[in-house]
């Protein structure tokens, strides 16, 4: 990629351009034809001109994916310059084809009237931070559980209350690693980052990894999720100003979707299950309800007891006075004797 810098006034314009782009331009000076421009680029920069020419690819690649998630309804507009261009280098930069479907997504997210909308920002350097096994395994989780919640008929925030269970070697497969302390640590990164949960679980064979609790006892990874990861994954999917609870109801997860990923080769099997901790708060709650009204009623008791307390108080006063009035009363008789 060669950097041409561009000087109007005091102000400098830098452009990167890719060797079909550069030969195209110097050609069209009228000097050479676009092949002798190559031909000299090959000559000076050898294998590096053909690592420009996949670069090209790849770029072209990253427009086909956001042009398949792009909506109907945008006709005119654009992207931020920050986006397109943060987009564009880690396209160059990630082979995973994975990878490219996020960055693509977050592309065709960002589509938008006045071109001046840089919050997917954010989503490109959450992606940045993450290693390709950690961006499988959000995929992995993320489109197991919305398949799942649609053919299950989900309700919207559904996501809010449960979490899902994959089989171990499966997920393992298909992100790289079927260790089960290794999956451990790719699931804590995500965890750490935000994007899932902070009570995954890990059982294999009785050894249990993560957050612990009695009811996941079925080999497996359980995972929960938390709402920027599942807008991350909508933004993979070409999404935007929609909110999380949609992904349990998306009709057209696929349509979404390149075809030319490896989505056969996510066979993954597991299932939805409740979040343990959701029902221990719930009974929690009611504990914490019944104790309220505990306190409420000893609180009443307890001022009825205050105020038995002021009569009390008030009946030994009229009895302290009405003694004194006698003492007085005895007084005067004794100095009368």
């Amino acid at each position: 990629m060669y950097s041409i810098i561009a000087t109007r006034g005091e102000r400098k314009h830098e452009m990167n351009i890719d060797i079909t782009t550069l030969a195209t331009l110097a050609a069209g000076a009228g000097a050479v034809t676009i092949g002798a421009v190559k031909d000299l680029l090959l000559k000076v920069a050898g294998p590096t001109a053909d690592q420009m020419g996949q670069d090209t690819l790849k770029f072209y690649r990253l427009l086909k994916i956001a042009d398949r998630k792009l909506p109907d309804q945008v006709s005119d507009g654009g992207i931020h310059a920050r986006v397109f261009r943060k987009t564009c280098e880690n396209a160059r930069d990630f082979d995973d084809a994975f990878a490219v479907e996020y960055f693509g997504g977050i592309l065709a997210s960002s589509r938008v009237e006045d071109s001046n909308d840089d919050s997917a920002m954010p989503f490109i350097k959450k992606i940045e931070e993450l290693s390709t096994p950690q961006l499988r395994l959000h995929f992995a989780t993320h489109y197991q559980f919305a398949k799942a919640s649609k053919d299950n008929s989900l309700s919207l925030g559904y996501w809010k209350t449960f979490g899902f269970r994959m089989d171990l070697a499966p997920l393992g497969k298909f992100i790289g690693t079927e260790d089960s302390l290794a999956i451990s640590r790719l699931i804590e990164g995500l965890a750490t980052t935000g994007l899932i949960g902070t009570d995954y679980t890990i059982s294999s064979n009785g050894e249990i990894l993560g957050y612990k609790h009695k009811s996941l006892s079925e080999n497996g990874v359980y995972v929960t999720f938390k709402v920027d990861g599942l807008r991350l994954f909508m933004r993979a999917l070409g999404l935007r100003g929609i909110e999380p609870d949609v992904l349990t109801s998306l009709a057209n997860l696929h349509e979404l979707l390149s075809s030319d990923l490896e989505l056969d080769d996510l066979r993954l099997t597991g299932n939805l299950f409740k979040i343990p901790y959701t029902s221990e708060l719930s009974d929690l709650a009611t504990e914490l309800v019944d104790t309220g009204s505990k306190i409420d009623s000893l609180q009443s008791e307890l001022e009825d007891a205050k105020s038995e307390l002021d009569d009390a108080k008030s009946d030994l006063e009229e009895r302290g006075n009405e003694i004194k009035a006698i003492v007085n009363r005895l007084d005067k008789i004794k100095v009368i004797r």
